[in-house]
């Protein structure tokens, strides 16, 4: 293999293991994603008491925070 074969192969593996990160990142904003959605549902299905108001829009505020980041780090990995 030449050097030119090996830079290009050093590059294909780095772009896999790119990919593979952002699959990784995206997986993990789909998951916060679906449980803001049963949050969401579950708050829209039951009668909720003010404690349990407060605490699910506690976990939607972390889980928005968790997902933002989580947005960010995507995109500074990608640029």
């Amino acid at each position: 293999m030449n050097q030119e074969q090996k830079e290009y192969k050093e590059l294909l593996e780095q772009q896999l293991q790119n990919t593979k990160e952002q699959i990784q990142i995206l997986d993990e904003m789909d998951f916060k994603l679906r449980e803001m959605k049963e949050i969401a549902e579950c708050a829209a299905r039951d009668k909720l008491s003010p404690k349990e108001r407060f605490n699910s829009n506690k976990q939607m505020e972390k889980l928005k925070k968790d997902f933002e980041s989580l947005k960010a780090l995507r995109h500074a990995n990608y640029h």
